[in-house]
């Protein structure tokens, strides 16, 4: 797969990511500019569970994780970790090359604080949230110099198998900080009889989620608080 569209594909996987709305269409903000037509709608209905219960605004204080690996493209998963403690909000990110995530390519982790919240207007008990990037590491696994191209990796000077900080150089599909400041998401929470679940923006539509007029219109992801 050509390097720009996998990182591409996988950057916005990563919570630096979201995108915004189609052609003709305006979006949460209808200050904002319309986002270029040559975007797809992604726009879906929301699924309600019959045992669910929104909450509004969202109580997000705990740790909440990925209820299944995720599919990431290219027949490889990933695990997300997602924890809120008051404003602030932390980022474990794991891409493996199978789905029972033993065979890891890269963890990466960002921090900072949730700086906006505000009810979505197209999606029922969604909220649109803003967050910023304080800190962001990359830790790399793989080793093949194939994988390691595909990911950018191969061109950055730092050690395999250790947290590293990346946050003013980036690395490969790890934007830096000044790339990327922000991270424009939608969520909605709901309870179920199995417990508290959140879920995210549709990554993958529109490639980038690091300005305003790129947010998701749609939900993806869900996941479930464990603590």
């Amino acid at each position: 797969m050509h390097f720009k569209i996998l990182k591409r594909l996988l950057f916005v996987l990563i919570i630096s990511t979201l995108a915004g709305c189609s052609s003709g269409k305006k979006s949460e903000d209808s200050s904002r500019p319309l986002v270029p037509e040559d975007l797809p709608l992604t726009e879906v209905k929301p699924i309600f569970h019959d045992n669910s219960k929104v909450v509004e605004p969202p109580e997000l204080s705990g740790l909440w994780r990925s209820e299944r690996p995720e599919p990431a493209g290219n027949g490889r998963y990933a695990v997300r970790e997602l924890k809120f403690i008051g404003a602030r909000w932390s980022l474990t990110y794991t891409l493996a090359a199978d789905k029972a995530m033993k065979n890891v390519l890269f963890t990466h982790k960002a921090s900072g604080e949730v700086t906006n919240q505000s009810p979505s207007k197209r999606i029922p008990g969604a909220y649109l949230m803003t967050y910023r990037f304080n800190h962001k590491t990359l830790n790399i696994m793989a080793t093949d110099k194939t994988t390691l191209k595909e990911l950018g990796f191969d061109s950055c000077p730092i050690s395999i198998r250790q947290d590293v900080d990346v946050t003013s150089q980036g690395c490969g599909i790890i934007a830096r900080l000044s790339e990327c400041p922000n991270d424009y998401e939608l969520l909605r929470q709901e309870t179920r009889k199995e417990g508290s679940f959140i879920s995210i923006g549709n990554k993958f539509a529109e490639f980038s989620s690091c300005s305003e007029d790129k947010r998701p219109v749609a939900l993806g992801v869900s996941l479930i608080k464990v603590k």
